[in-house]
């Protein structure tokens, strides 16, 4: 089977996001559009559904090669955006600076003679 319609064509589900980061060449859009959804993303049980459709020999239900080399380029798309997220949140982490705390003036205690005056 060249492509799983079920897989693809449904509506909101992962694996079509990652079908389009794989075969698009507008990428930048995908990502702008649905950034929220691709950091959401569970990639190790994609990758786990992916190699259950790898295509083996004796398999009756998998997909062709051509597809699932095209879903796993769709998910190491989709590894990338959420690795630059996690290193733009680090530095932003960073780049905050320490504030020091007010420290208490330590003044002389106050003799009775001084008090007097």
């Amino acid at each position: 089977m060249f492509f799983s319609l079920d897989l693809l064509s449904i509506r909101g589900g992962k694996m079509n996001t990652i079908w389009l980061l794989g075969t698009l060449k507008e990428k930048e859009k995908i990502i702008k559009k649905k950034k929220s959804e691709l950091l959401k993303n569970d990639l190790k049980a994609i990758c786990r559904e992916l190699v259950a459709r790898f295509p083996v020999q004796g398999k009756e239900v998998s997909l062709s090669l051509r597809t699932s080399s095209h879903l796993v380029y769709g998910v190491c798309v989709n590894l990338r955006v959420q690795a630059q997220e996690l290193r733009r949140a680090t530095l932003r982490l960073l780049s905050v600076k320490a504030v020091p705390r007010q420290q208490a003036i330590d003044l002389p205690t106050a003799t009775s003679a001084q008090v007097t005056r």
